[in-house]
């Protein structure tokens, strides 16, 4: 889904248009097989058209779902990788890139986004890693669950 955002979200500045299209294409397609499955790139049109760029968002879409769900090259298995060389997906820059890498691999402690946003958690995953190992960390997250 990640992916799929950052290549529904890229050079569109309305935040509006975003969040309904990007709402209604996983509400038309809730999961990487319905989305290959659909057989009228027109239909897939209807919901994304507002974005722009169809063609090149539509053949990225189909680009990132494939290799999520037959791997490189139609090498079918568990293994889903992506990077700017051998594994590039269409469509995947390097933003899409860092973004993968850190909140789908969780190497924000040590990759340096050029990205200013990215890069701000980065700082802040790292902080929160050296913590972690230093035994310091407050979690939070089970009080959280239970509220």
């Amino acid at each position: 889904q990640l992916l799929c955002c950052v290549n529904l979200m890229s050079r569109v500045s309305s935040w509006d248009t975003k969040h309904r299209c990007i709402s209604n294409f996983f509400k038309s397609y809730p999961t990487p097989s319905a989305f290959l499955d659909e057989d009228d790139p027109c239909k897939v049109k209807e919901v994304i058209r507002s974005l722009g760029l169809f063609d090149d968002r539509y053949a990225s879409l189909a680009a990132i779902t494939q290799a999520f769900l037959i791997g490189k090259d139609g090498e079918d298995g568990d293994k889903f990788e992506v990077d700017l060389k051998e594994n590039k997906v269409r469509g995947i820059g390097k933003f899409g890139f860092q973004s993968y890498a850190i909140f789908c691999k969780d190497v924000g402690a040590t990759i340096r986004p050029d990205d200013k946003t990215l890069a701000s958690f980065c700082r802040w995953r790292k902080s929160e890693k050296e913590k972690e190992e230093s035994g310091k960390i407050n979690d939070h997250s089970d009080s959280a669950r239970k509220d």
